[in-house]
């Protein structure tokens, strides 16, 4: 999967969430950090990271954490 800046928004809003936010809320949360991103991009991007955590075994929040953290290592180096 390409991680596109607006993907490494929505994974990073839901690395840094204390709570269980629904796709509404994560989407209201991205937009405040990035007034571009739209609904429909918040709900692949959730289809995405849930995908990728059913084929690894592993849970959307742990999947959604690793693709945050491979994205800040390869855009920082």
């Amino acid at each position: 999967m390409r991680m596109t800046e607006q993907r490494r928004v929505i994974a990073r809003v839901l690395a840094e969430a204390l709570d269980h936010p629904d796709v509404e809320e994560l989407y209201r949360r991205c937009v405040a950090v990035d007034d571009k991103i739209s609904i429909s991009t918040v709900y692949r991007t959730v289809k995405l990271f849930e995908d990728a955590a059913s084929s690894s075994g592993t849970t959307f929040a742990r999947a959604a954490l690793a693709m945050n953290r491979c994205a800040t290592a390869t855009t920082t180096i």
